[in-house]
């Protein structure tokens, strides 16, 4: 059955929210879990660690996969795989085999994060797909705010298993909703020799220097948002003593605030297509570093304002970024996917890791991982304009 348009844009922007759904909607029950699982944070971190790290890595992998097989067989294994795997979870009462399951559901939430990209360059007509995109980043960037209430909601009628139970019913209907859809992955596009060849396909974008180093210009700001998701509570919390009601508002400020200026700029500029576009990409940038070397730890106001050009990037550069890097190489639209996913949350997770690290304060973390994310930023820029190649849809940048 072919989805019409409304349904198939629900469908990709559920699918798009896996991570968030799978990481921060159990994070107010980790003290109750530490309890059941008679654990420290340390180990109970591994369930949020090795989930992180096996979604970046299985990511890289499933988008050439699902240049060969489809998009549709690849999607029902993956939902089908998370399912299971999130219903083991609510039911285990041991922490090693917790954190296998959660390895093991991550493979899944990488297949659906990849397959809904790639659904939009499938789907749509190039002239959509930058709209898509910016409503498909919007939500991913309001999942982590959203993700943490509702998963405190659900520990506060349930318990801990709720939290794992939603994500299960969630990947069922997709799982239900994949299985009646038609394949969307045209026979004329579908990669035909093996698997080992889709795989190595991966390399084909990256020998196209300008794809790379607009890649990483796409996704590079990562590293110190999610970094700043990860220790946002300790530092709202801790170090400004606010109360869990406060510091929610104030995520939400962050965020919300952000979205609506991007709003603004993409209202202005179709396209990432002129040196003034990353001239303000870069002003922004800099100005995020020296507020927050500067007046960020004052107070959790000054904090907030810091902060903000951070979500203003993330939220700004990714539909205009993914966008052009979607229309470069026909026929590997889930490499690219892949690629794009395996940039976003290994920028993250290594933000996320490095800002947990014993600064003398997170705010730190977050500064320096926002000074080296400018820096990649400028250099990549500065790169690409002396590049004699150009990708398509960019004007001279």
């Amino acid at each position: 059955m072919k989805l019409k348009n409304g349904p198939l844009v629900a469908l990709i922007i559920v699918l798009s929210v896996f991570a968030p759904i799978s990481t921060d909607m159990y994070l107010s029950a980790l003290p109750d879990m530490m309890v059941h699982f008679s654990t420290n944070e340390s180990v109970m971190n591994m369930t949020l660690y090795g989930f992180l790290l096996s979604l970046t890595v299985s990511s890289l992998f499933i988008g050439p996969i699902s240049d060969k097989y489809g998009r549709r067989p690849v999607l029902i294994v993956s939902m089908f795989l998370y399912t299971i795997m999130s219903v083991l979870c609510a039911f285990t009462d041991d922490i090693i085999v917790m954190i296998v399951l959660r390895i093991v559901q991550a493979i899944g939430g990488g297949g659906a994060m990849v397959v809904s990209i790639a659904l939009i360059k499938d789907c749509f007509e190039p002239s959509r797909i930058g709209s898509i995109m910016t409503v498909v980043t919007a939500i991913g960037v309001i999942g982590p705010v959203l993700a943490p209430i509702i998963g405190t909601a659900l520990t506060e009628l349930s318990d801990w298993r709720s939290t794992f139970i939603a994500p299960a019913v969630i990947s069922a209907i997709c799982l239900v909703t994949a299985s009646i859809m038609d394949e969307t992955l045209d026979d004329g596009m579908r990669y035909t020799g093996s698997v080992i060849g889709s795989v190595r396909g991966l390399s084909e974008p990256l020998k196209d220097h300008d794809f790379f180093r607009f890649l990483i210009i796409s996704t590079i700001f990562n590293l110190p948002f999610l970094g700043y998701i990860g220790v946002s509570s300790y530092i709202y919390q801790t170090m400004f003593g606010v109360s869990d009601v406060t510091y929610s508002i104030m995520l939400a400020v962050t965020i919300l605030t952000a979205i609506c200026i991007m709003l603004v700029i993409r209202r202005i500029q179709a396209r990432m297509v002129s040196s003034s576009s990353m001239m303000l990409f870069l002003a922004i940038a800099i100005s995020g570093c020296i507020l927050l070397f500067s007046v960020a730890s004052m107070n959790e106001y000054l904090f907030l304002i810091s902060v903000l050009p951070v979500a203003v990037l993330v939220t700004t550069i990714r539909p205009f970024g993914f966008d052009i890097l979607m229309a470069q190489h026909e026929g590997d639209n889930g490499s690219v996917s892949s690629l794009l996913n395996f940039c976003t949350f290994g920028f993250g997770v290594i933000g996320m890791a490095v800002c947990s690290l014993r600064w003398d304060s997170f705010i730190t973390g977050i500064a320096v991982m926002m000074l080296i994310a400018t820096s990649v930023f400028a250099v990549s820029w500065y790169v690409m304009k002396r590049s004699p190649s150009r990708l398509k849809g960019l004007e001279d940048i």
